[in-house]
C-alpha cells in the first residue's frame, strides 16, 4: 500500500500540521497535543536563545513526540539610525504608561543566534526544519542535511520557490498573503503581489514539483480538502490553534481574537518593521503610515511595549497575529465554524457533555487539556434564538446555551458514521457531523473534526 505524500514528509497520520506561532505561542504542549491528534508540530526556535530551544527540544524527546524546528534566516540591516530615531521618537507615548522611554531605546540588529542554533540542530538532529525570511546558507544546508534533516523554505511567490528549489530543499511551505503572524517574504522592500494561498500552492506545486505545505486561511475541512485537491502535501494551521489550553498565548490575545470589536486583520509593520498580519488595532491605526521597514530593529523597540501591554490586558498596543479566514457560501444558514476535537474524539480530548448509554441522562466529563478551536468561516452570524453575535475565533464554552436543552453531537470516530447527529443551532454546525459523512460526499456540508476529516 502505498504511503500517502505527507505521511513520506512527516511521517503523521494526516496532512495537518501544527505551524510554528512565535512569540511564545507554540509550546512543547502544543506540539505534543497536535501530534498526538494525528498532526506533525513545529517548535519555533525565534525570538529564543539557543539554551531555551534545548529545553524545549529535551522535554519533547521526553515523551518522543517527533516533531520539526523553524528557524529566522538573518538579513542585512534594513533601517539607518535617524529613520530608527525618528520612529522612536514618534511612538515614546505608547511605553509611558509601562515606564518605558521608547524614544532613548538603542538600535539592535542581531542573527537571532543563527549559527548557534544550527550547530545546536546539527548536535541534536531532529526530523524537519523549515526556514522562514530567506534562504539559508549552503554551510547550513550541507550541515543539517549530513544528520538527515529534511529541509524546507517558506515561499510567498514562484520566484522564491524555485530559488529554493535550485538550493536543494525537500519542500516548501506556501504562505499566501491570508496567513497571520510574519509574512515569509524574502525581499520585504520588494515583495510579491499578494497571492491567496490556494493559488499559490497550484502554482508552486507546478513550477517546482517538490512538496509542498499550504499555509494561510484555513478556516476548516473545506479548506483542507481544497487545498490538498490544488496540489498541497500538508497543511498548516495557526491561528486556529492560538486559543488552545495548550497555547502560549497571551490571555490578552487570546480575548481579542473571540473580541466582535476586532473587525478585521490587516499587514502591517508598525510593531516589527516587518510586514505581518495581525487583528487590527488602535497602534496600528496610528502608526501604520509612518512605520519604516526594519526588522528586527523595530521589533526590538517595541517588544517590551508589546510585553507589558498584554500583562496589563491592553489589546490596542500589544501586537495580535491572526489569519485572515476568507467567507465560504453554504447552502442553509452560515455556519458558526468547525471543531477540531469534538467532545470525545479519539483526535483529542475536550469539555463536553456526553450521553451515557443505558441511562437516560447526560452527565459533565472531566476537561482534560487537548487542543480544541472554534472559529468563525465569515462575518459574525447572530446565534439562532439569542439575537447574539457569536464571535470570531469563539470556542464552543463561549458560545450561547440554551440550559437543559443543548447537546453536542455524538463524538467523532474517524470516519464510523455517528448513531445520532443532533447539533443545536447555538453549537453551530460541527458538532455530530463524522467524517463518512463529509467524505461520502453527503448533502450536509457542515464542518467535522478537523484532524478527521481528511482525505484518504
Amino acid at each position: 500500500m502505498t504511503a500517502h505524500p505527507w505521511s513520506q514528509l512527516f511521517g503523521s497520520g494526516t496532512p495537518l500540521v501544527g505551524a510554528p506561532l512565535g512569540g511564545g505561542a507554540s509550546t512543547p504542549a502544543l506540539v505534543r497535543a497536535v501530534t498526538a491528534a494525528g498532526g506533525f508540530g513545529f517548535l519555533p526556535a525565534g525570538y529564543k536563545t539557543p539554551e531555551a530551544v534545548a529545553a524545549d527540544l529535551a522535554e519533547l524527546d521526553r515523551t518522543g513526540t517527533p516533531y520539526g524546528v523553524n528557524l529566522f534566516v538573518p538579513g542585512p540591516p534594513e533601517i539607518d539610525e535617524e529613520t530608527f530615531r525618528r520612529y522612536a521618537r514618534e511612538i515614546a507615548a505608547e511605553g509611558a504608561p509601562y515606564g518605558l522611554d521608547l524614544a532613548g531605546a538603542p538600535l539592535v540588529h542581531d542573527d537571532d543566534h543563527w549559527a548557534d542554533k544550527i550547530d545546536l540542530l546539527v548536535a541534536h538532529p531532529v526530523p524537519v526544519v523549515s526556514f522562514t525570511f530567506g534562504l539559508p546558507d549552503a554551510a547550513a544546508v550541507a550541515a543539517l542535511r549530513r544528520v538527515g534533516t529534511r529541509l524546507l523554505v517558506t515561499v510567498t511567490s514562484v520566484a522564491e520557490a524555485l530559488a529554493a528549489r535550485d538550493l536543494g530543499v525537500d519542500g516548501l511551505v506556501a504562505q499566501g498573503t491570508e496567513a497571520g503572524g510574519h509574512s515569509g517574504t524574502h525581499t520585504p522592500r520588494r515583495p510579491a503581489p499578494p497571492t491567496s494561498t490556494l493559488p499559490l500552492v497550484r502554482d508552486v506545486a507546478a513550477a517546482t514539483g517538490l512538496p509542498v505545505v499550504a499555509a494561510g486561511g484555513v478556516a476548516g475541512p473545506d479548506d483542507v480538502r481544497d487545498l490538498v485537491a490544488a496540489g498541497a502535501t500538508a497543511v498548516a494551521v495557526g491561528t486556529l490553534l492560538l486559543r488552545t489550553d495548550e497555547s502560549g498565548a497571551s490571555r490578552t490575545h487570546r480575548d481579542a481574537l473571540a473580541d466582535p470589536a476586532f473587525t478585521r486583520t490587516v499587514l502591517t509593520r508598525a510593531f516589527t518593521g516587518r510586514p505581518a498580519r495581525g487583528l487590527h488595532n488602535a497602534f496600528i491605526d496610528r502608526y501604520e503610515a509612518s512605520a519604516p521597514l526594519g526588522y528586527p530593529e523595530l521589533h526590538h523597540l517595541t517588544r517590551g511595549m508589546r510585553v507589558a501591554a498584554a500583562a496589563a490586558g491592553h489589546p490596542g498596543r500589544h501586537r495580535l497575529p491572526a489569519g485572515h479566514h476568507r467567507p465560504r457560501g453554504r447552502r442553509g444558514r452560515a455556519p458558526h465554524g468547525g471543531a477540531l476535537t469534538p467532545p470525545g474524539c479519539r483526535a483529542g480530548r475536550v469539555d463536553g457533555r456526553r450521553r451515557l448509554r443505558g441511562r437516560g441522562r447526560s452527565v459533565r466529563k472531566p476537561a482534560p487539556r487537548m487542543i480544541l478551536f472554534r472559529v468563525a468561516t465569515g462575518s459574525t452570524p447572530r446565534s439562532a434564538g439569542t439575537g447574539r453575535r457569536v464571535p470570531p475565533f469563539a470556542r464552543p464554552q463561549d458560545l450561547p446555551r440554551r440550559p437543559g436543552r443543548d447537546r453536542p453531537g455524538v463524538p467523532c470516530r474517524a470516519g464510523r458514521p455517528a448513531r445520532r447527529a443532533r447539533s443545536r443551532p447555538e453549537h453551530g454546525r460541527a458538532w455530530a457531523l463524522t467524517a463518512h459523512r463529509v467524505m461520502r460526499g453527503s448533502r450536509d456540508r457542515r464542518p467535522g473534526c478537523l484532524l478527521c476529516v481528511v482525505v484518504q
